[in-house]
């Protein structure tokens, strides 16, 4: 069995009693509701529900006994439905166009506004040793934007492996040895300050404050201080936090 009627301007399926007894006790059909009956034969029929055995028992216009005196002959095989009540009635069970096909019976709901959705996207920082050494060469002289402290940290680290390797295999007096330290303290001063710089940028505080270093071992302490610090959270005037997502919205 299955039938259908409008609730809302939006077509409704019932294909089982228990959906027609629902529909009843929620009051969307009534003795009046104009109903579609789909056939197994394929034939669609319109009437009012009152017209329906079921329904019409469980609208509680006659009591499941009366529904079919046994006085009466039992309707065609093809045509279960009882014969309309007047000439106005019959109108409604003239048989749909062929080409017209049933609703489905689950609706979209449009009537809801569609919401962006944002969301953060995660930066993708290789987590090895050799990335973070080398990161401030790569930053030669880059002295805008921040840096964390594992950047700082880890460029001053292959600083320090690459002066022990210095003296190992140069020797501390040796031509050689002296040579390779020229190497690495010229070699390392533009990005060991530009990494300071970018350092104190994630603080919050001005490049320009790495000339504190000049001052005899005061300024040495109070940088060394100020590089064991965390950055700022969030953007400030510098940049982004190095250490917290790149903020993105989608639209989805």
């Amino acid at each position: 069995m299955q039938i259908s009627y409008e609730y809302d301007g939006f077509p409704e399926f019932l294909r089982s009693e228990s959906a027609c007894k629902r529909a009843v006790e929620l009051g969307r059909i009534g003795a009046d509701t104009p109903i579609v009956v789909y056939e197994e034969d394929g034939d669609r029929t319109r009437m009012l529900a009152g017209e329906h055995p079921t329904l019409r028992s469980l609208l509680g216009l006659v009591s499941p006994a009366e529904e079919l005196p046994p006085e009466e002959p039992q309707p065609p095989a093809q045509s279960p439905w009882p014969a309309p009540a007047s000439d106005a009635q019959s109108s409604l069970r003239a048989p749909l166009p062929e080409h017209v096909a049933p609703a489905p019976a689950v609706r979209a709901r449009t009537d809801l506004p569609v919401q962006p959705e944002y969301r953060q996207t995660a930066r993708s920082d290789p987590d090895n040793a050799w990335y973070w050494m080398t990161l401030a060469l790569r930053n030669y002289a880059d002295f805008q934007g921040r840096a964390r402290r594992k950047e700082y940290w880890m460029f001053t680290l292959l600083v320090m492996l690459a002066t022990v390797l210095a003296v190992i295999f140069g020797g501390a007096e040796s031509s050689l040895g002296t040579l390779l330290m020229a190497v690495i303290i010229l070699g390392g001063f533009i990005p060991g300050l530009a990494v300071t710089v970018r350092r104190l940028h994630d603080l919050g505080l001005s490049g320009w404050l790495v000339l504190i270093g000049l001052i005899p071992y005061l300024g040495s302490l109070v940088l060394f201080i100020l590089m064991l610090l965390d950055g700022k959270r969030g953007t400030n005037q510098y940049g982004p936090n190095p250490k917290e997502p790149v903020d993105a919205s989608v639209f989805e």
